[in-house]
């Protein structure tokens, strides 16, 4: 019998006593608790939130107090900050009309992405450092101290013709894109240079207080809105009948309807005097379009409850005629002359010797063909009206302010760019063909010729010829005969 066991319980727990317990070396415990291994720097992550305090640690001290990790950190913000600057400029440099600065910093990081191939991730960095003065005195030393005198010119032989670097190419790439989008521009620029010019003209002499604006300003601003928002001339009542007769309307110079634009900030004392069957208050334009869509007469401000019988009775459409500043009008329709020019309408309007409507109901071919045709023409005021509110988006949705004066000069201004681009564009238009009218011996019906002045008395037989019912129900059987004659073979 053994005095003391190998594998008794009582010498097995002394040697475990002893024992001391056991590491492991790949565990983190074991790195942080022997005094003989150096515990490894965790590596930070870089957010919006660290970037901005390590950018206020530098900004805020005088000394750099940015060591180790940190200053790679800052050392990468601030060089690619600093070429964000460039591109920036850049891309400010090439800011066109109408765009803002959302459209710059999209261009400014299209020019970084296409210098260093890599995106710009650190905008708000840019932001916080832009406009910073100790930041862009910083910048501009180093570039100072780091810029090298420039290395003496080596001759090559013309068999060792030395390729352009990697930067040299993306430079000269760079400028060349840059000087054929000049170029373009430019081009541009001079294939509607009075057009152009006369669009920013207006834009800063309506954006201006009226106060401000001296008497040069003042009266370039009244040539420019005499000239889009002004009545027919001799010449262009001249060039509207013969398109008018060309389409089977002898002595039209073109129709009338009126638009409602709603209003949504209108005050509510003022709701029940704008607001009609649609529940929402609007104010009317009266508009009078030819068929190049130019809108010859704007009559804006009247609320939306007047219908457009009660709008016509505002409307200053026949003020020239009544004071005799219009021109002489004069023209033939199945061998009866007429003195009056007139516009298509719709149904609502009354019975005048200046207005010409569809039939309702046409009863045989001829009212048939009739009434086709002046629903077809009369629709130029329609599409002037859409072709407005396409172009203008704040015609289209319900004003917002509330001063109703200054509503009245969003939509005149809206007008007048309006005529300036079917000025511009009119040649891009289906166009009527009136070459027949050119030559001295052309077989024309119609003739316009300057208005004396009249007497206060030929006033009132001037509005009585205006509203004549007889001369209406006369031209529109006249018109109905004529129109049969010229389009009937169509639906043969």
């Amino acid at each position: 019998m053994e005095p003391f066991p190998s594998h008794s319980p009582g010498f097995v727990n002394l040697l475990a006593s002893q024992s001391s317990p056991s590491i492991d070396v790949d565990s983190a415990e074991a790195l942080g608790n022997s005094p003989g291994l150096v515990k490894p720097l965790e590596r930070r992550k870089w957010g919006v939130k660290e970037d901005l305090v390590l950018i206020s640690a530098w900004l805020n001290t005088s000394k750099d107090p940015i060591v180790a990790n940190e200053q790679k950190r800052w050392g990468r913000v601030n060089a690619e900050v600093s070429r964000f600057v460039g591109c920036h400029e850049a891309a400010l440099k090439e800011q066109s009309s109408g765009q803002n600065e959302n459209d710059v910093m999209k261009a400014a990081h299209d020019i970084f992405f296409n210098d260093y191939n890599v995106k710009f991730t650190l905008e708000h960095c840019w932001r916080e450092l832009r406009f910073d003065q100790k930041w862009r005195s910083h910048v501009k030393d180093g570039a100072k101290e780091k810029r090298k005198e420039p290395a003496p010119e080596v001759v090559l032989d013309d068999g060792d013709v030395r390729p352009p670097g990697v930067k040299a190419s993306k430079v000269g790439k760079r400028r060349k894109h840059r000087n054929e989008a000049a170029f373009d521009r430019v081009e541009s620029l001079l294939a509607m240079k009075n057009m152009y010019s006369k669009q920013k003209i207006l834009d800063r002499l309506l954006a201006k207080n009226e106060e401000t604006l001296s008497s040069q300003e003042k009266e370039l601003k009244t040539k420019l809105i005499d000239e889009y928002l002004r009545s027919p001339t001799a010449e262009d009542l001249q060039r509207l009948l013969d398109v008018g007769e060309v389409r089977g309307f002898s002595g039209m110079i073109g129709s009338i309807d009126c638009m409602h634009w709603e209003w949504k900030n209108c005050p509510t004392a003022w709701k029940g005097q704008f607001t009609r069957g649609s529940g929402k208050p609007t104010i009317v334009l009266e508009a009078v379009a030819s068929q190049d869509l130019w809108i010859w007469h704007a009559f804006f401000g009247l609320p939306g409850t007047l219908n457009d019988i009660n709008v016509l009775d505002r409307s200053p459409v026949f003020d020239d005629i009544l004071h005799g500043r219009a021109p002489k009008v004069k023209f033939k329709v199945n061998n009866h002359t007429y003195r009056m020019a007139y516009y298509l309408t719709d149904g609502i309007y009354p019975n005048w010797s200046t207005f010409i409507q569809s039939i309702p109901l046409p009863q045989g071919p001829k009212a048939e063909k009739f009434a086709q045709k002046q629903e077809s023409v009369r629709k130029d005021v329609e599409r002037a009206f859409g072709v407005l509110q396409s172009r203008f988006a704040i015609v289209k949705n319900p004003a917002l302010q509330w001063d109703k004066e200054k509503i009245g000069k969003i939509m005149r201004t809206c007008v007048i760019l309006h005529n300036m681009i079917v000025e511009n564009e009119r040649h891009g238009y289906a166009q009527i063909n009136t070459c027949e009218f050119e030559s001295e011996e052309s077989s024309r019906t119609s003739k316009v010729t300057s208005r004396e002045s009249i007497q206060a008395g030929d006033m009132l037989g001037m509005r009585r010829e205006v509203r004549d019912q007889e001369k209406h129900a006369r031209l529109k059987a006249d018109l109905m005969e004529n129109i049969w004659q010229k389009f009937g073979d169509e639906d043969e």
